[in-house]
């Protein structure tokens, strides 16, 4: 949560909106030390630093759980996600092409994960570019996937 008195900076100094922050972005963020008791817990935030965006201006994202994995002929993957939506126009269920450019990060410690550590049952963020077929489950490619 932020106030107009947050700042919001981007790593490199410059000046940022609350218009400026999109979906997926790694930030940073400074907040007040009491929280509320609800879950998930929120508080002000003081400072945020937009440490890195996506390649695509517009993300659609999805919160849920790994429901399979599979290997397609190129070498890529294709993970089945099944849970909420994070926008609007994203899908509940998406079916998401993970290549060799897919950002893979445990949400802990920000470490750097490989396909070949994404398993069924995990839950992840899964953030993908607007373009999906128009099959069911609509079938895009993953740009980050944060696993819990």
């Amino acid at each position: 949560m932020g106030t107009h008195k947050t700042q919001i900076t981007a790593v490199d100094g410059s000046k940022l909106s609350a218009e400026d922050l999109t979906l997926g972005m790694e930030i940073e963020a400074t907040h007040e030390p009491r929280m509320t008791r609800s879950l998930p817990p929120q508080t002000v935030a003081k400072q945020i630093v937009v440490r890195k965006s996506l390649p695509s201006t517009e993300v659609l994202g999805t919160a849920g759980s790994v429901e399979s994995v599979a290997p397609n002929p190129d070498g890529s993957l294709r993970i089945l996600v099944e849970g909420e939506k994070l926008t609007d126009l994203s899908p509940a269920t998406v079916a998401l092409i993970v290549n060799k450019e897919t950002v893979i990060v445990n949400a802990k410690d920000n470490r750097r994960l490989s396909p070949a550590d994404l398993k069924p049952g995990m839950l992840v963020f899964a953030f993908y570019g607007p373009k999906l077929t128009r099959s069911i489950p609509p079938i895009g490619v993953a740009e980050k996937i944060v696993v819990e």
